[in-house]
């Protein structure tokens, strides 16, 4: 591996003149200086790419293409890169000035299939991270050395389930190119197909125990039971279904059955009562699977209690009334 190999940072934008030059800004500050810098314009109908054109970094370049959704602007990106690492960011979130850097050096170090992983901290729209706060290691992430392993336990095999944030990675162009492209049929958690896809592509998973990642967070954001909203439901139950394909030579594994109930379990959840067919379609497919139903956290300690004690389709369908009356 070169001393300083060149890290692709590729970054879909669609309608983020908020927020595009703060998190540009995180790139271009980077210690690590041997980048090169990937903006895809997603037919942004705002100043995005003025913005973008404006912005002047001999690492960096903008391309462009009419709207197509974030995953082709994604592969667009990967298709015009020439890293031996990819980082991906959204136009919203933010990286630690140290972040590839770190990343970088530990990746060095090890097999050439490795992918790196670090933390994610969370902070609200209109508020600004903390980059120097010391946030306290994490223990929520394990089995680095068995990458199935690792995918089960992060879906509930071993417990509760957790989520790795996607510009928390950083992945040798190699896994990238064994991975595949991101799927453009998929509109949600097409980032949990995707990865699924890298984390099966690699031999090991390296961890930086620190938060080097930013992910914001908003106040505002309802469910609405639209046409577009029904797209992106499929698009889920699409993505779990791969998802469990990818690893159904380990169907056998306590772990695997314990993790796909509770993804299908939050799923179904999830769905009520909104999309009632597509609610019994994952609900039946989960009974077809001898996959039990797990309940899910769905709210504060006491809506979580009553939810246990009483019917949680009756809790769901009030939690679901309030937003309408918020509407």
């Amino acid at each position: 591996m070169n001393a300083a190999p060149l890290v692709s940072v590729v970054i879909p934008v669609f309608n983020a003149e908020k927020t595009i030059e703060n998190s540009l800004w995180s790139v271009f500050n980077q210690s690590y200086r041997n980048l090169e810098i990937i903006a895809v314009n997603d037919g942004s109908t705002d100043k995005s790419e003025q913005i973008l054109q404006s912005l002047n970094d001999p690492r960096f370049k903008v391309v462009s293409q009419r709207n197509r959704g974030a995953s082709t602007a994604r592969n667009e990106g990967l298709k015009n890169s020439t890293g031996e690492f990819i980082q991906f960011l959204d136009a919203d979130d933010l990286l630690h000035l140290e972040k590839i850097s770190k990343q970088v050096a530990l990746a060095s170090e090890a097999e050439k299939n490795s992918i790196v992983l670090c933390n994610t901290g969370y902070f609200f729209d209109g508020d600004d991270p903390d980059f120097f706060k010391k946030y306290p290691p994490q223990d929520i992430y394990h089995f680095f050395d068995q990458p199935e392993r690792f995918l089960l336990d992060l879906y509930g095999g071993s417990g509760k389930p957790n989520m790795v944030q996607p510009n928390a990675w950083l992945i040798p162009h190699n896994v990238v190119e064994k991975a595949g492209m991101w799927d453009e049929a998929l509109t949600l958690d097409d980032d949990g197909e995707y990865f699924c896809r890298i984390v099966l592509a690699s031999t090991r998973i390296l961890y930086v125990n620190e938060t080097l990642n930013f992910y914001r967070k908003y106040r505002n954001q309802h469910s609405l039971s639209t046409p577009n909203e029904r797209q992106k439901m499929e698009s889920q139950i699409m993505a779990l279904q791969l998802k469990r394909a990818y690893l159904s030579a380990y169907e056998n594994r306590e772990t695997f059955k314990k993790a796909f109930s509770h993804q299908y379990s939050s799923l179904e959840v999830k769905l009520y009562p909104n999309y009632p067919d597509l609610y019994r379609r994952v609900r039946q497919e989960r009974e077809q699977l001898g996959l039990r139903f797990t309940m899910p956290g769905i709210g504060s300690n006491l809506t979580n209690k009553l939810a246990r004690s009483l019917d949680w389709r009756l809790i769901r369908m009030i939690q679901e009334a309030k937003k309408s009356l918020l509407r």
